[in-house]
């Protein structure tokens, strides 16, 4: 090991093990404050919050109208609860557990604000746990364990890909770059808050920690795969990316107003990075790393689409969307896609973990976020066109009766949408199957008539091979091995073919289909080696490999008979030409003997 590696290997432990405390007390502060802080101050008909400002003084944020009516009023800072006497460095933490442990049906609380100082006196809410949200509706409950789990296991799926990567690669710098992005971009600021409230660690800090895990993964991003910076685009990147990515981040702080032009400038050095990873994926041949840029590819698609769904999105606490507990799991779950398809992405990359799935995962990716695209564009077009033109005829019921047939107008065109949008992601991203499915069953339909079995059975083998990304094809009927390709895709995994021996009990072929007409009495058989990572089929190879099989069987055994019976005519025609032939020396003989005869005479 080279002395700087060992450093580096060092120092991602070390700032792992930070992490690591950071995420446990994230998940134990969080904890308290959406599971006890939170319902505590509920309760009395308001919401506290914890000041980013250098005071990091607690406030009213949120106040139901039964608090209000007792003249809370947001922005209100504490002075005493129940003659208790609030201390200017009590946090968030302090006041809830005040307000948690508060006896009887009433509370007695002071407060400060611009005015001055005001007593109030709170009645106690029951079923703390079901009372709505004051800013978005929900039930405590809800939104409480929803908010908790989308925080906590942002940061832990982070922290466990960059461990995996770290223990799976450890001589790999690669892994290790993208391992130490991965920890840097777990320091979102709601994960660590707790040490602003606690501690005084400023919030930009944690900005910066993002900012810098940003930079390191999208360096490491133009080097993928392999960390090669190879052209003066990647090399672009490599150089630019932090300073874009720090820049946005400064001007977000410091000022605010040339946003634009520092989004602008982040904005090419990212499409940069498009643009080396296409370049890169369209330069290498068929094989492990062209795979790996295709998972990399995705996750990274998947990131983006989120993230930009989420700009455009209204926000869940929206007056139309308040109280909607559906679109709040949704909004929480998009926001975690957000943050972990790119490193799931990238583990399957750097572990080599299931590439060969990669067409497959792709194609019904895409084809779902089509149908969604689709199904909404045509429910809100739908709805806003009989709202229109219905508003005459139903009133103020319109907009319910627009939206229940905009959802059976729904309903209906689902299946022959999902159809055709289906066909059309496995035609452009499963080009080899859909070629396979297609062009095989007319391939040996002609070779029939013209080819042996066992040059049908070379040729089907080798276009399977290539669609299926397999080691190994064999096409075998008896003992006879009528086609046997094997390939060496892997790196490492090469080891020599062997002799094919069919045992049922042998692991050499993932999958086995008898070919012919009759599968009792099978003409030959189609034997599917694993593939070179290990993954197994899916339904869409079973299902194209079991319709090429049967035109297969049928194709090689009408060649078997139309083999045999060539054969058979074959053998008969000699058998004619021999006795054509015998014949013919008889009559040959028998006019030698009468010539001789006649010139005797003569």
């Amino acid at each position: 090991m080279q002395p700087d590696e060992g450093l580096l290997k060092a120092a991602f432990l070390v700032l792992m093990v930070l992490q690591l405390v950071i995420v446990a007390g994230s998940m134990a502060f969080n904890g308290l404050d959406l599971f006890r802080n939170l319902p505590a101050a509920r309760q009395w008909g308001f919401q506290t919050y914890t000041s980013t400002g250098a005071d990091r003084s607690v406030y009213v944020g949120e106040v139901a109208p039964i608090a209000a009516r007792a003249g809370i009023r947001a922005n209100d800072r504490f002075v005493a609860i129940n003659d208790h006497l609030i201390e200017p460095s009590a946090t968030e933490f302090d006041i809830g557990s005040l307000l948690d442990s508060a006896k009887g049906s009433d509370l007695r609380i002071v407060t400060r604000s611009d005015a001055g100082t005001a007593a109030h006196v709170l009645t106690r809410l029951p079923n703390r746990w079901t009372l709505d949200h004051i800013r978005n509706g929900m039930p405590l409950w809800l939104f409480a364990w929803a908010t908790y789990l989308n925080l906590q296991l942002i940061p832990l799926l982070l922290v466990a890909a960059a461990l995996l990567l770290f223990l799976r690669r450890p001589n790999d710098r690669e892994a290790l770059l993208f391992a130490t992005g991965f920890v840097l971009l777990a320091n979102e600021s709601n994960v660590d808050f707790w040490l602003l409230a606690l501690f005084g660690v400023p919030t930009a800090m944690f900005g910066a920690l993002v900012s810098l895990g940003q930079s390191i993964v999208v360096i490491a991003a133009a080097g993928f795969p392999g960390a090669k910076f190879d052209t003066r685009l990647s090399r672009f990147v490599a150089y630019a990316a932090a300073p874009a990515i720090f820049s946005l981040f400064l001007v977000k702080l410091l000022a605010p107003a040339a946003t634009s032009f520092a989004t602008t400038a982040l904005s090419v050095v990212m499409l940069s990075a498009v643009v080396v990873i296409v370049l890169r994926y369209r330069s290498l041949d068929s094989g492990a790393k062209r795979q790996q840029i295709k998972w990399f590819v995705l996750g990274f698609a998947i990131s983006a689409i989120a993230s930009l769904s989420l700009d455009l999105l209204p926000e869940y606490s929206e007056p139309g969307l308040r109280g909607n507990a559906g679109y709040y799991v949704f909004y929480q779950l998009l926001r975690m896609i957000q943050y972990v398809a790119l490193p799931f992405g990238l583990l399957i990359s750097l572990l080599r973990y299931r590439l060969y799935d990669a067409e497959r995962t792709i194609s019904r990716s895409a084809a779902y976020a089509g149908l969604s695209v689709v199904m909404l564009a045509v429910f809100a077009g739908t709805e806003r066109l009989i709202e229109v033109i219905g508003e005459e005829y139903f009133g103020g019921s319109g907009g319910a009766i627009a939206g229940a047939m905009s959802a059976a107008v729904v309903a209906v065109m689902i299946a022959p949408m999902h159809h055709r949008i289906d066909h059309w992601a496995k035609h452009y991203f499963q080009r080899s199957l859909v070629r396979l499915a297609e062009e095989l069953p007319r391939l040996v339909g002609d070779l029939r008539e013209i080819a042996s079995p066992r040059q049908i059975a070379t040729a089907a083998a080798s276009r399977i091979e290539d669609a299926l990304h397999t080691r190994r094809v064999a096409i075998v009927s008896g003992s006879e091995t009528l086609a046997d390709v094997v390939t060496n895709q892997w790196p490492g995994s090469g080891a020599a073919a062997r002799v094919l021996i069919v045992d049922p009990q042998d692991s050499e072929f993932a999958l086995r289909y008898p070919l012919g007409l009759q599968r009792d009495a099978p003409v030959a058989w189609l034997l599917i080696g694993p593939r070179p990572d290990g993954s197994s089929f899916g339904k869409d190879e079973r299902e194209v490999l079991e319709k090429v099989a049967d035109h297969l069987g049928r194709a090689m055994e009408i060649a078997d008979q139309r083999s045999a019976a060539q054969a058979s005519h074959a053998s008969a025609i000699e058998r004619l030409a021999r006795r054509v032939q015998k014949l013919e020396k008889r009559v040959a003989a028998t006019d030698r003997a009468e010539t001789a005869t006649a010139t005797s005479s003569a």
